[in-house]
This record gives structure tokens, C-alpha cells and sequence, in this order.
């Protein structure tokens, strides 16, 4: 008889296609495919928010802190279908599987977090492609995409070398042309865009790839001093931890505590100026493309810069994605 009054009584309906944040960042994504390409442009965009870290930092410990972290389960996330876009041709393909493999299945349903088009805030300074924020639009943290022909590191590179290697050659005397992908333009890039909005943290990917970059300000001699850290390479394919898992964390992160001091944007010089030039415009390729989403002590892994004043003429001014 009591088991009859039990089955009597309303059952809880059930949410067959809702999960916890745990179970959502345990998922990997698919791999893209890119589109054989001839003559792809692989230069940066040129920022006119453009900045230069004083310091670069290996963040070592990144990969240890996403694996310790445990990711509140009392928020209802939408159970993820991935999408595999078949051909990548550009950046816009990669916003738009980033948008549908990353940016849906990070946003709860109560929309506490939003992934939004780097334009939709009048207040953001610059045009990163997206910009994370919570329910009330308080900017946390910007997202900029590149594809694979502007930002590569292969799995035996190191990062920092790379940096390195590419500040000589752009602070040496001589002027050359740069055929390779440059990931010295594209951190400076996004540290200018975290430098301009006082954001402690930054996302630099290409989908396949990501970095995850903190940013902090300290006193050196009574002057700002910029120190930037970057993450080891998460592929997207990662378990330990994964792509996912490590995007939660560093939103979480910047959840807490998003703000870093603002800084200014270097003095530039250069041998032939006009008074009567005008600032020029980010630009970037693909007709101009903007992707339109929802508008709502030193030691070996680190780098400093030489040279206090970056000379304009040293700067590589092909505009591309």
C-alpha cells in the first residue's frame, strides 16, 4: 500500500539534455580541417592598441592548476553537440567553430557567462574577436582568434624561444621580410588589448591551439613594469587537462578578480613623419571581416625587453589575419 501512495505521487520531471560544468569540461573537441592553400597570408593584424611586455613569463604551473581545480556543479549547462567544420579557410571559420564547440558549450543557462562579438560593448578599447563577460556586462576577458597559417607552434617548440628569437630579429638594425608565422605579433596583440581594458587575462587560440595569458603591473623604480604570462600549449585534442576544463578555469579565475592596471602604449618614433598623418584604423582581411556573434628575479623561462622605446620603423605593417 505504501509503495501504491509512492508511485501515486508527481515525480520530478526529468532534464534528459541538461549537465553539470563537470561534465561538460570533460569532453575534447574535433579536430578542423584546414584547406590546402597557396600564397595564405600569415602576418598579424596591426593593432592600434599595440603594446610590449616588459617581462614574458612561462606559466608552468597552468596545466597543474586546471587539473586541481573543481568546477562548481550546481549550474545547468545544455549537453554539447559538437560541430566539425570540414573546410578552414580563414578566420571567420575558425570563430565560428570556436563559437559553436567553445563559446555554446561554456554558457550556462542562466547566462551568468557570455560569449560575446568583441564590438558589442561601446566601452571595449581596440577589436579583439570576442570578449567574455558576466550577466551584468562587466567585461572579464578578451578572445582573439588566429588560423594556423599566423600562429603555429609545433609540439617540440618551445614558446618562449620562439618569442625570443622573433624580438631580436624585429628590435635588430636590419629590416627582412617575414615569411613565417609570428607569434611575437600575435602576443603582443592581444597584451595590447589586455594592456587598454585593465584585464588581468587573455585567450590567444586558433581552435587547434591556445594559450592563456595573465597579465600583472609592479613598480620598478617608481615606473610600471609589465610582467605577461603565458600557458604551455592546450591543444584542442587534450585530455590532461582539457581544452574545456582549462577555458572554465580561466574564466573562473577572472570571475574573481579580472582587473590589472592599465597601461599606456609606448611611445612611437620614426624617421619619416607627416603632422598631417591620421591614425590608422585595425584593419584585418577577409573584406574587412568582423565576426558578427552574439551582440549583447630572471630565469630561463623568462624574456624582458632590451629596449625601453620601440621604434616605429621596426614594426611589420602587412595586414592580415
Amino acid at each position: 500500500m505504501i509503495e501504491e501512495m509512492e508511485n501515486s505521487q508527481p515525480q520530478a520531471k526529468k532534464k534528459p539534455f541538461i549537465i553539470s560544468l563537470p561534465e561538460v569540461v570533460r569532453n575534447t573537441l574535433p579536430n578542423l580541417n584546414y584547406l590546402n592553400l597557396r600564397n595564405k597570408s600569415n602576418s598579424c593584424t596591426e593593432s592600434t592598441e599595440l603594446r610590449f611586455p616588459d617581462e614574458i613569463v612561462n606559466w608552468a604551473g597552468f596545466e597543474q592548476e586546471v587539473l586541481a581545480w573543481q568546477p562548481e556543479v550546481d549550474k545547468e549547462y545544455q549537453k554539447p553537440t559538437f560541430s566539425q567544420r570540414r573546410i578552414i579557410t580563414c578566420e571567420k571559420d575558425i570563430c565560428t567553430a570556436s563559437d559553436i564547440n567553445i563559446y555554446e558549450t561554456l554558457t550556462p543557462l542562466d547566462q551568468s557567462i557570455l560569449f560575446l562579438d568583441g564590438r558589442a560593448l561601446k566601452s571595449i578599447v581596440g577589436q579583439p574577436d570576442f570578449i567574455i563577460v558576466n550577466s551584468n556586462m562587466v567585461l572579464l576577458m578578451i578572445w582573439e582568434c588566429k588560423t594556423k597559417w599566423v600562429l603555429k607552434v609545433l609540439p617540440d617548440e618551445d614558446i618562449m624561444a620562439l618569442y625570443k628569437q622573433e624580438k631580436e630579429i624585429k628590435e635588430g638594425p636590419y629590416v627582412c621580410s617575414n615569411n613565417n608565422a609570428s607569434i611575437f605579433d600575435s602576443i603582443n596583440q592581444v597584451y595590447g588589448y589586455m594592456c587598454a581594458n585593465s584585464l588581468k587575462y587573455g585567450v590567444l587560440s586558433t581552435y587547434d591551439q591556445t594559450l592563456f595569458l595573465k597579465r600583472e603591473v609592479v613598480k620598478v623604480e617608481g615606473e610600471d613594469y609589465g610582467r605577461l604570462y603565458i600557458s604551455n600549449t592546450i591543444m584542442s585534442a587534450s585530455t590532461s587537462p582539457t581544452l574545456l576544463k582549462s577555458v572554465a578555469y580561466i574564466i573562473d579565475l577572472a570571475s574573481n578578480d579580472h582587473y590589472s592596471p592599465f597601461l599606456k602604449k609606448p611611445t612611437m618614433t620614426a624617421d619619416d613623419t607627416n603632422e598631417d598623418d591620421e591614425p590608422i584604423p585595425e584593419k584585418k582581411d577577409d573584406s574587412e571581416f568582423k565576426y558578427k556573434g552574439y551582440l549583447l628575479p630572471k630565469g630561463p623561462n623568462v624574456i624582458t625587453r632590451n629596449q625601453s622605446r620601440r621604434v616605429l620603423g621596426s614594426l611589420d605593417t602587412n595586414v592580415d589575419l
